[in-house]
């Protein structure tokens, strides 16, 4: 298994947020920092007038960084990274999300030992703990859902080269997810953010 972590910043989803602080260091560099753990081939892509700040963040640490097009969505980020590993013979790779920037090395390790058991993809997961109903348009409850069919899907996931460019969750294999790597909206939720990371 050669395995890549890829982070996308897609030039349409603020990508700068990740360049927020959290506990004196930008939220990208603590992301890239997590996934040195599994793999020192780390690809990030960004576009072209953030590509000389994320350098700048990254300094010191294994990140390449892939400059895209500004019109670049998540999808054509994901194609990108995608090519453009192949040419370096990549087989597997962790995809990371901007929006989690908090990644636990147990987490990153789960996915990584399911990928080098075989599995094509791999997402981790939470229960739903909150009670879920269901609300017709008036704004009704009309029911309840059952809390035991539902997972809250986390960062990173894993996946062969072939399946990264897939938007198909099928057969994807799950694994525990944890509890800090939760999804965050940047600069919003640093305080938050750095509150758990002063309980670890």
């Amino acid at each position: 298994m050669r395995l890549c972590a890829i982070l996308p910043l897609p030039p349409d989803e603020d990508p700068a947020a990740a360049l927020t602080p959290l506990a004196g260091e930008p939220a990208v560099r603590r992301i890239v920092r997590s996934l040195a753990t599994a793999t020192d081939r780390i690809l990030v892509l960004a576009g072209a007038t953030l590509a000389a700040r994320v350098v700048a963040a990254l300094d010191g640490l294994p990140a390449e960084i892939l400059e895209i097009d500004e019109s670049h969505r998540r999808a054509d980020c994901l194609t990108a990274a995608a090519g453009h590993l192949r040419r370096h013979d990549i087989t597997h790779v962790l995809l990371a999300d901007h929006r989690h920037p908090l990644l636990a090395g147990d987490l990153i390790e789960r996915v990584t030992e399911a990928l080098a058991g075989g599995a094509e993809l791999v997402i981790p997961v939470l229960p739903v703990t909150d009670t879920v109903k269901v609300v017709d348009a008036g704004g009704a409850i009309t029911a309840t859902v059952d809390r035991a069919t539902l997972q809250l899907l986390q960062y990173p996931r894993g996946s062969t080269i072939d399946r990264l460019t897939v938007d198909d969750l099928a057969g994807a294999v799950t694994v525990a997810g944890n509890a800090d790597a939760v999804a965050a909206e940047l600069p919003a939720d640093a305080a938050l953010l750095e509150a758990v990371i002063a309980c670890r």
